[in-house]
């Protein structure tokens, strides 16, 4: 009896994440062509949790007309930055028994640039990609060049924005798997593959307890060395 109850409890388990799927999320992420109303943002994308692609929010934004290797180079080449450098591209992933965490390098832009334009080489996979505001803290030069938050998101929301940050890197930068407690939006100049998960397929997800360490650098086919151990969730 107890294991009949238990398998009917794995078989509506197994079938949930595609039930929730079909009453609350498309297949394909909807773009919409301009803007929603703060309303109509928090009622139809941000209660639901539903993603979605808007054109055309940020087009007055300058940096979308600046912003170039270019013109990088020439604004913020000589500032240093904080770097993650991995050996194949995967940052912040799962490696065996271990969850490993990038190493981090701090570079000049100009140099993250040459690696990016084939001018030099540098051990591993170069992104920059600091979660905790590195625009006005790395990079202020460039802050004449955006807006310090979208209005309608932020009135929608209710608040300002917890952190504006500046990714850059190359074609192999990867991160393998995100869990985001708030909401998150970007502005993408170039190519960037978003895959999106729902909240209710993360029961397949296997989390488990391991332990995290750091990656020593030192070629694109190094060991994985641990310089630093703690547990992790």
């Amino acid at each position: 009896m107890a294991e009949a109850a238990l398998d009917a409890v794995r078989r509506e388990l197994r079938e949930f994440p595609a039930a929730a799927r079909e009453l609350s999320v498309p297949l394909a992420v909807p773009y919409l062509d301009e803007p929603p109303s703060p309303l109509h943002f928090y009622r139809d994308w941000v209660c639901p949790n539903r993603p979605c692609i808007i054109r055309n929010a940020l087009q007055h934004w300058p940096a979308l007309r600046k912003w170039s290797l270019p013109y990088l180079r020439a604004t913020v080449g000589s500032t240093e930055v904080s770097v993650a450098v991995t050996p194949d591209g995967y940052a912040d992933a799962v490696r065996g028994d271990r969850f490993v965490m990038p190493a981090e390098r701090r570079l000049p832009l100009s140099h993250v640039l040459d690696v990016l334009e084939g001018r030099a080489q540098h051990p591993g996979v170069l992104y920059v990609q600091k979660q905790c505001s590195n625009l006005p803290t790395e990079l202020p030069q460039l802050l004449p060049d955006v807006e310090p938050h979208v209005p309608w998101a932020s009135e929608a929301l209710g608040k300002m924005p917890d952190a504006v940050n500046f990714w850059l890197g190359e074609a192999a930068a990867v991160t393998s798997c995100r869990r985001r407690e708030c909401r998150a939006g970007e502005e993408v100049v170039g190519r960037k593959c978003i895959r999106t998960i729902m909240r209710t397929s993360t029961v397949w997800s296997q989390e488990r307890s391991t332990s995290c360490c750091i990656h020593p650098v030192t070629g694109p086919s190094s060991p994985m060395n641990c310089t630093h151990r703690q547990p992790i969730s």
